[in-house]
């Protein structure tokens, strides 16, 4: 079963509230939130934060993940 973990974004300025989609101790999805100030909506670059953890060799990472 999927938990949800209440959030914010860090990618931009913004602060974008956020929902985490995690299941087995793996993200799998974002969601907005619609409680929080900003209006429960994500920006271009929150909505596709699930897909950069799950890349095989993100721009920051040097090696493979173990």
């Amino acid at each position: 079963m999927a938990e949800r973990h209440e959030g914010y974004c860090t990618l931009c300025h913004s602060r974008c509230g956020s929902i985490t989609l995690v299941e087995n101790a793996r993200m799998f999805g974002v969601e907005p939130h619609t409680g929080h100030p900003t209006g429960g909506a994500l920006c271009a670059k929150g909505r596709p934060a699930d897909t950069q953890m799950r890349a095989p060799f993100p721009a920051w990472r040097q090696r493979p993940r173990t």
